[in-house]
């Protein structure tokens, strides 16, 4: 799919959006006012069916809390029956026709490809070797945003992983990654000859998934202190992590922001940072204003391309 193809397949104008983000809006605040009217009504009900003689304190909390519990109840069904289709609209047309027209426009970008309800599969992300995968059938990835950042070909999506952990006497479903899986099909010219991983040691208990065979130790008494390195072969990873790489991904790390783990496996890096999701619009910020938010969301593709990949040559 060409730039333009995908443009005309994604157009809308930020008026059409507007008015389904109004749209929207107006639903959810008549939610809310039905619900906070309803609730005298449903006070009144629960307080005239109650035993007069319970105590004045009591009556007051028992009667408040039902009759909050009724007015949220209410309120709920009925933002299912006005207001869920008109913001689901809304979300919708923002990810799918909004989303790539801001992030054609950056520079650097070419050949996008946008589908929200596509990401990594559970599979792709256990080999990765870069975070916990967790329970394939807890796993959830989504919004993938494809294409090229100066030539270097990207993936990046939203992933959430989660397992069933046991709790005492209860099962507890935890989510051990939430944040972007990001993707590069080259590495700058250097191919690695098996896994070699790299986990920001402060967060090395909550991002590490499967680790290599070999924990390695470089050189770089700083990098060892920040990172956790593991590898299938140790001259591997010393050919991989040389002193210019090790201070980008201390530089990556600490630009990020976030928690940050990566692989490098043959010509492909994977990188991981935790973080909220991307291209999640809000009703009550104008369209306009919220497309800082998205150039802010695919940032960590241009600073992962400038800092591993430098400016590689466009493939032919």
């Amino acid at each position: 799919m060409t730039d333009a193809e995908s443009a005309r397949g994604a157009e809308i104008t930020v008026e059409e959006l507007e008015k389904m983000r109004e749209s929207a809006k107006r639903r959810l605040c008549a939610v809310f006012a039905a619900g906070a009217a309803a609730f005298p009504l449903f006070a009144w009900l629960v307080y005239s069916g109650r035993d007069s003689g319970e105590g004045a304190l009591k009556t007051l909390l028992t009667t408040a809390g039902a009759a909050a519990a009724l007015s949220g109840c209410a309120a709920g069904a009925l933002w299912y029956v006005i207001g869920r289709r008109a913001y689901d609209r809304f979300v919708e047309s923002f990810k799918s026709k909004y989303v790539l027209g801001v992030v054609g426009a950056m520079d650097g970008f070419s050949g996008l490809e946008y589908d929200s309800r596509s990401g990594f599969t559970w599979d792709e992300l256990r080999g990765a070797a870069v975070v916990d995968c967790g329970q394939e059938k807890y796993f959830k990835s989504e919004d993938r945003l494809t294409g090229f950042y100066n030539g270097a070909r990207f993936r990046i999506s939203d992933v959430t992983a989660r397992k069933m952990t046991r709790r005492g006497k209860k099962n507890e479903l935890v989510e051990v990654f939430g944040g972007q899986l990001l993707c590069f099909s080259r590495t700058g010219g250097k191919e690695s000859a098996g896994l070699v991983q790299v986990f920001r040691k402060e967060f090395f208990r909550d991002m590490g998934g499967p680790r290599a065979e070999h924990r390695i130790r470089t050189e770089n008494a700083r990098f060892n202190d920040e990172f956790n390195i593991y590898a299938d072969d140790e001259h591997n990873a010393y050919y991989i992590l040389t002193p210019p790489m090790m201070e980008k991904i201390s530089f990556f790390a600490e630009s990020a922001g976030g928690q940050v783990s990566l692989s490098f496996s043959g010509e492909t890096l994977y990188v991981a940072v935790r973080r909220r999701g991307m291209f999640s619009p809000v009703i009550d910020v104008p369209v306009e204003r919220q497309a800082a938010e998205i150039r802010g969301d695919v940032a960590i593709i241009a600073k992962a391309g400038d800092v591993f990949l430098g400016v590689p040559e466009r493939d032919a």
